[in-house]
Protein backbone atom coordinates (compact mmCIF):
# COMPACT_ATOMS: atom_id res chain seq x y z
CA UNK A 1 0.00 0.00 0.00
CA UNK A 2 1.50 3.87 -0.80
CA UNK A 3 1.13 6.38 1.13
CA UNK A 4 0.28 9.74 0.35
CA UNK A 5 0.52 12.76 2.55
CA UNK A 6 -1.49 16.12 1.46
CA UNK A 7 -1.81 19.05 4.19
CA UNK A 8 -4.31 21.70 3.47
CA UNK A 9 -4.71 24.86 6.32
CA UNK A 10 -7.86 25.52 5.18
CA UNK A 11 -10.28 23.14 7.07
CA UNK A 12 -13.04 24.39 5.06
CA UNK A 13 -12.32 23.15 2.26
CA UNK A 14 -12.16 19.39 2.72
CA UNK A 15 -15.42 17.49 4.51
CA UNK A 16 -13.50 14.55 5.66
CA UNK A 17 -16.49 12.76 7.11
CA UNK A 18 -18.23 13.10 3.54
CA UNK A 19 -15.52 11.85 1.84
CA UNK A 20 -14.90 9.02 4.04
CA UNK A 21 -18.66 8.56 3.69
CA UNK A 22 -18.74 7.91 7.89
CA UNK A 23 -22.41 8.86 7.86
CA UNK A 24 -25.35 8.14 9.75
CA UNK A 25 -28.49 6.42 7.77
CA UNK A 26 -29.98 9.96 8.10
CA UNK A 27 -27.05 11.75 6.21
CA UNK A 28 -26.72 9.29 3.92
CA UNK A 29 -30.47 9.99 2.85
CA UNK A 30 -29.28 13.67 2.12
CA UNK A 31 -26.74 12.63 -0.22
CA UNK A 32 -28.83 10.05 -2.50
CA UNK A 33 -25.70 10.41 -5.08
CA UNK A 34 -23.11 8.43 -3.11
CA UNK A 35 -22.82 4.98 -4.65
CA UNK A 36 -22.30 2.70 -1.36
CA UNK A 37 -21.48 -0.25 -3.68
CA UNK A 38 -18.72 1.42 -4.89
CA UNK A 39 -17.13 1.56 -1.57
CA UNK A 40 -14.51 -0.58 -1.81
CA UNK A 41 -13.03 1.82 -4.66
CA UNK A 42 -12.78 4.57 -2.12
CA UNK A 43 -9.30 6.34 -1.31
CA UNK A 44 -9.67 7.00 2.37
CA UNK A 45 -8.23 10.54 4.60
CA UNK A 46 -6.56 9.84 7.61
CA UNK A 47 -6.89 12.10 10.52
CA UNK A 48 -3.84 12.51 12.14
CA UNK A 49 -1.39 14.60 13.63
CA UNK A 50 1.39 14.89 11.17
CA UNK A 51 4.30 15.29 13.65
CA UNK A 52 2.65 11.88 14.89
CA UNK A 53 2.60 10.59 11.21
CA UNK A 54 6.17 11.65 10.98
CA UNK A 55 7.52 9.73 13.99
CA UNK A 56 5.32 6.82 12.62
CA UNK A 57 6.79 6.55 8.69
CA UNK A 58 10.48 8.18 8.88
CA UNK A 59 11.19 7.28 12.38
CA UNK A 60 13.17 3.51 11.68
CA UNK A 61 15.01 5.33 8.92
CA UNK A 62 15.69 7.92 10.94
CA UNK A 63 16.71 5.79 13.55
CA UNK A 64 19.57 4.14 11.09
CA UNK A 65 20.54 7.08 9.58
CA UNK A 66 21.62 8.70 13.17
CA UNK A 67 23.40 4.97 14.11
CA UNK A 68 25.65 5.77 11.30
CA UNK A 69 26.61 9.25 11.54
CA UNK A 70 29.92 9.29 13.10
CA UNK A 71 29.75 13.64 14.27
CA UNK A 72 26.93 14.30 16.77
CA UNK A 73 25.98 17.70 14.04
CA UNK A 74 25.04 15.68 11.34
CA UNK A 75 22.50 12.98 13.46
CA UNK A 76 18.60 14.88 13.44
CA UNK A 77 16.98 14.55 16.56
CA UNK A 78 13.27 15.31 15.21
CA UNK A 79 12.44 14.55 11.58
CA UNK A 80 9.55 16.79 11.38
CA UNK A 81 11.13 19.74 12.43
CA UNK A 82 14.34 19.35 10.22
CA UNK A 83 12.25 18.99 7.20
CA UNK A 84 10.34 21.93 8.23
CA UNK A 85 13.13 24.27 8.88
CA UNK A 86 14.85 22.79 5.39
CA UNK A 87 14.88 25.45 3.25
CA UNK A 88 15.63 23.27 0.28
CA UNK A 89 12.37 21.46 0.79
CA UNK A 90 10.14 24.36 1.58
CA UNK A 91 7.09 24.12 -0.31
CA UNK A 92 6.96 28.10 -1.98
CA UNK A 93 3.67 29.78 -3.84
CA UNK A 94 4.09 30.26 -7.41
Amino acid sequence: MSLSISVQKSSKRTNIKHNNREMSEKEKAKNPHIDYERSNENKYFVKQDLKELYRDEFGDALETYNAKQKRNDRKIENYYEHIKASKKLRYSKS
